[in-house]
């Protein structure tokens, strides 16, 4: 049974709690809260001697996904690489106490990374309760905290505003939380920054005015020249839309199939 799974402590700062070994049961307890559960990943919130801490649990199913295990590691060991390279550029990460693994035929198929609490709201749901100045506030700081990150060269594939989390306000402080795809390298190019903002747009700004949109990218481009923003904020436009259209095929798709099995 998958509660009875036992999962291997391959790397920790601190020792692991014997209960923690047994994340499927851990996950499923009644006190558990589930903060995000999908085909790949489920991430709880529990408390363990006295300690409140964030299990994310990866489990590979797809070919894909086993062969980018085979050529890169567990997805928690990912996670634990993710933090430090933030940590190595100089951007706030959750503290990653623990990498276990539970492996078949040899493979980490299954996976956990056991993290220390990050308290503070998601950025999209902040910014939306925001107005006015502290709005502004908000949206010129990410400006720069992304702008810093990529020039630092990290890139996180993923860079959603449900995954970076506001600790402060005043002042604004990011942590980015979801980590087992962020990657490192010596110069980010125009299509990967592209792609982030694109994500950020998609997220966050979907409500933004186009006021706050030409703050934000004036602050990340480092300029105020009119015809780059411009440029810069069509071409951001643009491949949110094709996301968008995408994103919608996928969804009527997979209604077809859920009325056609029904």
């Amino acid at each position: 049974m998958g509660a009875e799974r036992r999962y291997r402590v391959r790397r920790a700062r601190t020792p692991v709690a014997e209960e923690l070994r047994a994340v499927d049961a851990v996950l499923a307890r009644a006190d558990t809260r589930v903060l995000q559960a999908g085909k790949r990943t489920t991430v709880g919130a529990v408390t363990s001697g006295g300690a409140e801490l964030v299990l994310k649990r990866f489990h590979e199913r797809t070919l894909a996904r086993v062969l980018e295990t085979i050529a890169l590691g567990s997805g928690a060991a990912r996670v634990w690489r993710g933090a430090a390279r933030l940590g190595a550029a100089g951007f706030e990460a959750p503290e990653i106490l623990a990498v276990l693994e539970h492996r078949r035929l040899g493979l980490p198929l299954w996976s956990c990374a056991i993290a220390r609490h990050v308290s503070g709201p998601a950025l999209d749901t902040l910014w939306r309760t925001r107005s006015g100045a502290a709005r502004r506030r908000l949206t010129l700081a990410f400006a720069d905290y992304l702008r810093r990150m990529h020039a630092a060269g990290i890139y996180a594939q993923d860079l959603r505003g449900a995954n970076v989390l506001v600790p402060s306000e005043d002042p604004p402080r990011f942590v980015l939380v979801d980590l087992d795809r962020v990657r490192h390298y010596r110069r980010l190019s125009w299509r990967r920054r592209r792609k982030n903002l694109v994500q950020v747009k998609r997220s966050v700004g979907r409500g933004a005015s186009l006021r706050d949109t030409i703050h934000f990218l004036r602050r990340y481009l480092g300029t105020a020249a009119p015809g780059v923003v411009r440029r810069a904020g069509a071409e951001i436009l643009r491949f949110a839309a094709i996301k968008d259209a995408e994103y919608a095929r996928r969804r009527t798709a997979a209604a077809a199939v859920r009325v056609r099995s029904g």
